[in-house]
């Protein structure tokens, strides 16, 4: 695999930061990689988008008539930017010719500047680069010149090399620079032991890139550092050559040699930082992969909680923050003069739930054709109710079956569930009621009577669950209707949004 090249990106405000890179990374990852190091929120992050940026500016030579354009490419996910930048260079030196070559027809001197880099932008970024990016990235001092003196044959014979050099997936060696340390060494020769050839050299973070010289890369070699070692060789092991060293690659050793020895143990600390940098770093990559990983799974299972929180009714009554919002929104006075209603509803609901997990309990031993007995065996005078009326709302869920159950028997249980339905839905101008609540309510009026005889006796039964199940399913209708509704539409449902994180936020 090639070695990794620095690259220069702008952002939208004409700040620049280097990203390392090598020939097989997709323009994707070079997104996702600034996004990460920038902070962007996940949710606007596909939004943005690598782009290469060339900044013409053409010059007559003695005038001062100036001409500027700018080309802006959008590059797709797959694109190899190292790849596209040199393919863009090939096309702005053919470029230059063509304009030169047309001015001097006409007998005038073109000074031409070209500025080829990148830029990280989303859709409002793309037009504001549009209109002015020229004016960004001159300010930012990202301009680099093309000398107007280098002739046509010699700036043909690098458009040609440079594409081959594309061909073969190589990137640049201009591009890298003079790295962390660079210089001539003789590398000894792998088809012949006995021949050094002389190499340049370029030191550059986690590579050693050899090539011909620091002008001709078409034979660019890259020796990657990771797990590789680094070592003088002893002047007897080489018939006496002195100033060598070798590098050893779990494929290869590679030996070179240095002019002096104060230049051989340059070379052989410089390598082993770089070496010891690398290990580092790649043990961090490996730790910041495994947080990663934990902080997706994370991510996974809030977003299932926060989906099911807010995805629904259901869910937003299943935890108790939703349930509390709901119910505050609920007895808000802006609801009008049904708040109390709303309120009570939500309470109900949620008591509701207590009563039916107790009453689904039952044994099926104890099933009758009626939940009435006759005759009362214990002879007790029957229990004062201990729920307060539905309008005596609190702030905690209105009257409270969850906090008063122990203190009831089943059969005074079942009879405030019932009071408390009929208080909601025995309204006599509720004439448009679905049949559904018709039949709750018949059923509920019917055992309320049957409650009400102190000398009959009460066995709870499957059938109290069924009945209480009903009760609940119009009850929650009865929320989504007319609570649910115009609180999704409120600033509370908002404000619960915004106590999500941005990675988990969801527009309703």
């Amino acid at each position: 695999m090639p070695g990794a090249c620095v690259i220069e990106v702008f952002n939208v405000d004409g700040s620049m930061q280097s990203v390392s890179l090598h020939s097989q990374v997709r323009a994707d990852e070079v997104v996702g990689a600034i996004a990460r190091r920038q902070n962007t929120d996940v949710d606007v992050v596909p939004f943005y988008s690598l782009f290469l940026v060339t900044i013409w500016r053409l010059q007559i030579v003695g005038t001062d008539q100036v001409s500027k354009r700018l080309e802006l490419k959008k590059l797709l996910a797959d694109d190899r930017p190292l790849k596209i930048k040199a393919a863009g260079e090939i096309q702005a030196k053919e470029g230059i010719a063509k304009e030169k070559q047309g001015a001097s027809t006409i007998g005038k001197t073109l000074d031409i500047r070209v500025l080829i880099g990148f830029a990280f932008l989303d859709e409002a970024g793309e037009q504001l680069f549009r209109q002015r990016g020229e004016e960004i990235i001159m300010k930012s001092g990202g301009e680099k010149r093309t000398s107007p003196r280098r002739g046509v044959k010699q700036q043909v014979q690098q458009a040609v090399q440079q594409e081959r050099i594309v061909r073969q997936g190589f990137s640049p060696i201009n591009s890298i620079g003079k790295g962390d340390m660079c210089g001539y060494l003789f590398q000894r020769s792998a088809a012949n032991p006995r021949e050094w050839q002389r190499r340049w050299c370029i030191l550059q973070k986690a590579d050693l890139i050899h090539c011909l010289s620091n002008m001709d890369h078409s034979d660019a070699k890259y020796v990657p550092l990771h797990h590789n070692m680094v070592k003088p060789i002893q002047p007897r092991d080489l018939g006496g050559l002195k100033h060598c060293f070798e590098i050893d690659t779990p494929h290869d050793v590679i030996q070179f040699r240095a002019k002096t020895d104060e230049e051989a143990k340059s070379w052989i600390f410089a390598i082993e930082r770089n070496m010891n940098l690398a290990s580092e770093n790649e043990k961090l990559h490996l730790a910041e992969r495994m947080v990663e990983d934990g902080q997706r799974s994370l991510c996974c299972r809030d977003e299932a909680i926060v989906e099911n929180a807010l995805g629904s009714l259901e869910g937003l009554l299943s935890t108790q923050a939703g349930a509390d919002r709901l119910f505050r929104f609920a007895k808000r006075s802006y609801l009008g003069s049904t708040s109390a209603r709303h309120a009570e509803l939500v309470a109900f609901h949620l008591d509701l739930d207590s009563a039916y997990v107790a009453f689904s309990s039952i044994s099926d031993t104890n099933i009758l054709s009626t939940t009435i007995s006759s005759n009362n065996k214990n002879g007790l005078p029957p229990r004062t109710s201990s729920f307060a009326s539905s309008s005596g709302s609190s702030a905690a869920g209105s009257t409270s079956l969850r906090g008063n159950a122990a203190m009831l028997s089943r059969k005074e249980w079942m009879a405030q569930i019932c009071e408390r339905f009929a208080g909601l839905f025995e309204d006599p101008g509720q004439v448009d009621a679905d049949q559904d609540t018709k039949h709750v309510l018949s059923a509920t009026q019917k055992l309320r009577s049957q409650l009400a005889d102190d000398h009959l006796t009460f066995i709870p039964t499957e059938s109290c669950a069924v009945l209480i199940e009903e009760i609940r399913r119009v009850v929650f209708q009865a929320i989504e209707r007319d609570v649910y509704q115009a609180f999704k539409n409120s600033k509370e449902y908002y404000s619960v949004i915004a106590t999500i994180p941005n990675r988990l936020r969801k527009k309703p």
